[in-house]
């Protein structure tokens, strides 16, 4: 899967110069938020004080 096939999970929009951003939080080791995002969702998710990192490669899902 390349990040062309991927949206961004917050907002459902696609990720605009094929940059993907992983929004997470944890409290007491326990991830409550894990997400991949655009850029636009990511600057909001730092304003908002959460982790966040960009993307360099997304793994496809396992086929059955």
């Amino acid at each position: 899967m390349s990040l062309a096939e991927v949206t961004c999970e917050h907002c459902e929009g696609v990720l605009l110069s094929n940059k993907a951003y992983r929004v997470w939080t944890e409290d007491s080791g326990r991830v409550l938020l894990d997400m991949v995002v655009c850029y636009a969702c990511n600057l909001e998710a730092q304003k908002l004080g959460l982790n966040s990192a960009e993307v360099k490669k997304i793994a496809r899902p396992s086929q059955k």
